[in-house]
C-alpha cells in the first residue's frame, strides 16, 4: 500500500478505518506506516509600512524648503534661516559687500586678461646659431657622446696623469636631463687650477667661445687634483709630481703615497723624498693608529703617507707587488701591534679561500 499522509488533527475514526483496511488487505510485503504532517501555515498578513507608524510630519507631507541657488550670499541664507532672530545688515555693511564684490570681479577679469595675453604672446623664434657643444663637435675635438661624458681628452698628451690628459670638461648648466625646450647653456671647468694655460684648453675656449673656470666648490671639483697625485706618486713619476704641485695639494700627495707604498709601486726612500719635497713633515713618533688587518692578512684600508712608510720600516707590513697582483700583507709584528696573535699558515690559507668565495 502506498504511504498515507494524514494531517494533524485527523479524526480518530478515519485513522481506525485505515487500520482496518490494512489488516484486511492481502499481504504482499511490509506496509509503510502513515505519517502525520503539519499543514503549511497561511502567510501572515503584510505589516504596515514603516512611515505609517511614524508621526504625520515624518511621512513626507511636510516638504523641506528648496536649497538656495548657487552664489547666494551667506547673509541672505542666514537671514532666511533665522528670520526674526537676527537684525538685518546695516546700509554701510551692504555697501562694503558691494564694493568687495566689485573688487573681486575686477581682479578676476584682470587675471583672465593677463592669462589670455600670455597665451597669445608670440614666442621668440629659436636661435639658429650653433651652441657651444655643436661648435665643439663640428671642430672635431670630440663627438657629442664623448663630450657628454665629461672630460675632453688632449690628443697630444699621454693618458697619465689624467689631470693633464683630460684638462677641461664641458657641462650643461642645470644637468644633462632637462626638457627639450630648456635652453642649452654650457660651461667649461678646469681639471686643476693650473690647467688654464695649456694649449688644448685655449683651443677649446676658442672653439666654444667660453672661458674655462676653476670652481673649487663644484661637486667633484677636486677629482683632477687627486688624479694628478695618485697617477704620479710612483717610482717613475714622483719627481715630476714634486715639481708640479700647482696641480694638486700636499694632503692628496700624502694619501697617494700611502696607497703606492703599500702596493709596492713607490719605494720607502722615494716616498720619504716626495713627502719632504712637498712640505709634509715627518711626525716625531712612529705610530700606525689606522692599521687594521683582515683575517687573510691583508689591510682593511690604505694607510696615510708617513704611516705607511713607518709601517714598512718597522716591519709591520710587507709591501705588495703590482706585477704579481700581490697586495700589502701584515707581518707577525703587525698582528701583535693591533693586539692579536699571528695566525698560522693554515688559518691564513683558509681565510684567503673564504675571501675568494
Amino acid at each position: 500500500m502506498p504511504r498515507e499522509v494524514f494531517k494533524v488533527g485527523t479524526p480518530p475514526e478515519v485513522l481506525s478505518a485505515w487500520i482496518a483496511r490494512a489488516q484486511d488487505a492481502r499481504y504482499v510485503g511490509p506496509i509503510e506506516l502513515p505519517i502525520v504532517r503539519q499543514p503549511k501555515a497561511e502567510p501572515a498578513p503584510p505589516q504596515p509600512a514603516l512611515f505609517d507608524r511614524l508621526p504625520v510630519q515624518r511621512k513626507g507631507e511636510r516638504q523641506r524648503p528648496a536649497p538656495p541657488p548657487p552664489g547666494t550670499p551667506l547673509h541672505v541664507i542666514v537671514s532666511s534661516l533665522f528670520e526674526g532672530a537676527l537684525s538685518p545688515p546695516s546700509p554701510l555693511a551692504l555697501k562694503r559687500r558691494e564694493r568687495k564684490a566689485e573688487r573681486e570681479a575686477a581682479a578676476k577679469a584682470a587675471a583672465r586678461q593677463a592669462k589670455a595675453a600670455a597665451k597669445t604672446k608670440a614666442e621668440p623664434a629659436p636661435s639658429t646659431e650653433p651652441d657651444a657643444m655643436e661648435r665643439l663637435v663640428a671642430s672635431g675635438i670630440a663627438n657629442e657622446y664623448i663630450a657628454g661624458l665629461g672630460a675632453l681628452k688632449d690628443p697630444d698628451t699621454p693618458y697619465s696623469p689624467r689631470s693633464i690628459g683630460f684638462p677641461v670638461t664641458i657641462h650643461r648648466v642645470g644637468g644633462s636631463y632637462q626638457p627639450p625646450t630648456a635652453p642649452k647653456i654650457w660651461e667649461l671647468h678646469l681639471s686643476t687650477p693650473a690647467c688654464g694655460n695649456l694649449a688644448f684648453v685655449r683651443r677649446v675656449e676658442e672653439v666654444t667661445g667660453l672661458k674655462a673656470i676653476w670652481s673649487p666648490n663644484r661637486g667633484r671639483a677636486g677629482l683632477g687634483q687627486w688624479h694628478h697625485a695618485v697617477d704620479l706618486a710612483n717610482d717613475a713619476g714622483w719627481e715630476r709630481l714634486a715639481s708640479s704641485m700647482e696641480h694638486t695639494e700636499p694632503r692628496m700627495v700624502a694619501d697617494a703615497v700611502g696607497i703606492h707604498v703599500g702596493n709596492g709601486e713607490l719605494s720607502v726612500a722615494n716616498g720619504r723624498r716626495l713627502l719632504l719635497a712637498v712640505g709634509v713633515e715627518e711626525p716625531d713618533e712612529h705610530a700606525c693608529p689606522n692599521l687594521s688587518i683582515n683575517p687573510d692578512g691583508g689591510l682593511v684600508s690604505s694607510l696615510g703617507g708617513w704611516e705607511a712608510i713607518h709601517a714598512v720600516e718597522d716591519g709591520l707590513i710587507t709591501p705588495g707587488n703590482p706585477k704579481r697582483s700581490i697586495y700589502a700583507q701584515a707581518t707577525d709584528a703587525g698582528w701583535r701591534s693591533v693586539g692579536n696573535e699571528p695566525p698560522t699558515p693554515e688559518q691564513l690559507k683558509a681565510a684567503r679561500k673564504a675571501a675568494r668565495c
